[in-house]
């Protein structure tokens, strides 16, 4: 089908890719061969990486671009729906400052995951040290002894002074990438706040 408007057509596909996994997969696919994980951080190009993009290249290229109207609230502040009650930042510097969790914004949040799924690798952090990027912890299934399940997605940026650790259960990382990408998504095709 053609594009009308190709980022928020790309945004809306992603999230209705991750909605038709949950309704049409998950239903009709053993537990040991469904790749949830693996659909959500392909994903993540759709539902972070481009809105950011689109935002930033539409700003002028600002380091921290307006995503959303609410984007300056505190993460501590966001409501359960935004899925980050329970991220886990480790390690935030800003030009060389830390920054405490109480202060981090989501708009910091966005950039920071952006930046660790767009620039690094992935890799596995459950038996190494987290790469720069993104990467995975994950514990033994108990469908199989030898498969195992993905239970948390890190994310490591480190650009100049710049640092940024973190992680989040992956539930939580569907809840607030969906949320993101549907926020941004209404505000889009609402006239009033493109």
């Amino acid at each position: 089908m053609e594009y009308k408007v190709v980022e928020r057509d790309f945004i809306s596909r992603t999230l209705d890719i991750v909605d038709q996994y949950d309704a049409l997969v998950v239903k009709s696919v053993p537990e040991e061969s469904r790749f949830e994980v693996t659909l959500l951080l392909n994903c993540l190009l759709g539902l972070i990486v481009l809105p950011f993009e689109h935002k930033k290249r539409a700003q002028g290229n600002q380091r921290f671009p307006e995503m959303c109207q609410d984007d300056l609230t505190l993460i501590k502040d966001l409501d359960d729906q935004w899925g980050l009650k329970r991220l886990t930042i480790v390690k935030f510097k800003l030009d060389g400052q830390d920054v405490s969790f109480s202060k981090v914004t989501l708009r910091q949040i966005v950039a920071m995951i952006r930046h660790a799924i767009a620039h690094s690798q992935f890799g596995n952090g459950h038996t190494q040290p987290k790469p720069i990027g993104t990467s995975v912890d994950y514990r033994d299934s108990p469908v199989s002894g030898v498969k195992s399940q993905i239970t948390r997605i890190n994310f490591v940026n480190k650009h100049g002074s710049t640092e940024f650790e973190a992680s989040i259960a992956v539930e939580d990382l569907k809840l607030f990438t969906t949320k993101f990408a549907r926020t941004v998504l209404e505000e889009m095709t609402d006239p009033d706040c493109a």
